[in-house]
């Protein structure tokens, strides 16, 4: 089957993530290898001009994009067409217009909000199925979870009871690109068909290299929100790792600042940094020189890029043991674990691989090995070709069967 022609859509949020960094990476992978590929994005920011009424519709079916994609369809006539991000703008709705053109469709699952109206199965620092397999989320509207707003988390309820009802995902999607098996339990646990839910990790389209010089320090790189667990590596440095010198650099910005700012300065830690953001291109060096990258988020994060970085960079990781992250990092061997919220354990993780040289010196080495056999453009292209082939035999078959019951 041909798959020359690509149409991947997305819809950016406001605050860039590591969704645009795959979006983008994939783009660049299928046209490093000849496809010809067509792009079609919107962006939330377009959000500050509609009313509350106008965003809601468009939130669970927007006219002006299908007749955009329409249009696209019409002039570009795609082989395939491979959805990465809906949410707001282009909603589900787009899926129809390309079925009606009769083009398979392939959608990464980048988050999990055709299971949850906060995308992220937490609440209240812990984990939470409170919504997962209902056909109306009533208890993420009830507890606010999308943006603390009831009005705006009974839209995005709305929004996903609407097209389980209608049977958008199950008819209207051929295949669905999980990035670890422990998420694509959880969307099978959701109700999406087991048969058409495939794994494809993330990937790095350019190799950085193993950092040659090590600098002492640790490395927290991400948005400075709650979940993440930062409150948690000020208390690990509070109670032992500040006293052993051993110097935590973050690098980011969010609402979490000032409240980060405060409970560095009232445990009087000294060597913690707050750098602020950097460009993702300065973030890179600072990866391959850190003695170590900690991730402490309390998130069943779906398949963090800074994970994969680490691994290419030879940087050693220290996590916490849950969902895809603690899967990842177990499978490899690359990196040391300890429970969310466990400061003490998290401390303790750490002071292991500050200390001992010939454990830093295999967490390290298991790490590149993981990127150069699973992670590179390489690996990752010859995944996605045949999830493209799968999905147009689904698409063919599907057709078939329905004019043979016609």
């Amino acid at each position: 089957m041909s798959c020359k022609r690509i149409l991947l859509v997305h819809n950016y949020y406001q605050q860039a993530g590591g969704e645009d960094q795959v979006f983008a990476a994939e783009g660049r992978m299928l046209e490093f290898y000849g496809h010809e590929v067509i792009r079609y994005t919107q962006h939330n920011d377009a959000i500050a001009n509609m009313t509350a009424l106008e965003l809601a519709q468009a939130t669970i079916w927007n006219h002006a994009v299908q007749q955009e994609l329409t249009a696209l369809l019409e002039r570009e006539q795609p082989d395939l067409v491979h959805f990465h991000n809906t949410f707001l703008l282009v909603s589900p709705a787009a899926y129809s217009v390309v079925q009606a053109y009769g083009i398979p469709v392939v959608q990464t699952l980048h988050n999990y909000r055709l299971i949850c109206p906060a995308a992220v199965l937490h609440r209240n620092g812990q984990p939470c199925h409170q919504c997962v397999g209902l056909p109306l989320a009533l208890p993420g509207v009830w507890h606010a979870c999308y943006r603390h707003s009831r009005p705006q988390s009974a839209v995005v309820a709305a929004m996903l009871a609407f097209h389980h009802g209608r049977g958008t995902w199950q008819h209207e999607v051929d295949l669905f690109i999980a990035l670890s098996q422990f998420a694509r339990q959880q969307f099978i646990a959701g109700g999406l068909p087991a048969a058409r839910v495939l794994v494809k990790p993330n990937f790095l389209d350019t190799d950085p290299g193993v950092g040659a010089e090590r600098g002492d320090y640790v490395l927290y790189a991400g948005r400075l929100v709650e979940g993440k667990g930062l409150p948690t590596l000020v208390q690990a440095w509070a109670t032992q790792l500040d006293r052993l010198g051993i110097v935590l650099r973050v690098v980011g910005d969010g609402p979490l600042k000032p409240a980060l700012q405060a409970m560095i300065a009232d445990t009087g830690v000294e060597h913690i940094q707050l750098l602020g953001y950097r460009p993702h291109a300065e973030v890179i060096p600072m990866v391959q020189r850190a003695r170590l990258v900690i991730f402490p988020s309390e998130f069943y994060e779906n398949f963090p890029m800074s994970l994969v970085e680490a691994f290419a960079c030879g940087t050693p990781v220290v996590a916490t043991r849950r969902g895809s992250t603690a899967e990842i990092i177990a499978r490899h061997d690359a990196g040391l674990l300890f429970a969310p919220h466990d400061a003490t354990g998290c401390a303790t993780q750490v002071a292991r691989l500050w200390t001992d040289a010939q454990l830093w010196q295999r967490v390290s080495r298991n790490g590149r090995q993981a990127y150069e056999h699973h992670y590179t453009r390489e690996q990752n292209y010859r995944l996605i070709q045949s999830i493209y082939t799968l999905a147009q035999q689904h698409h063919a078959h599907r057709n078939r069967h329905q004019k043979g019951s016609a």
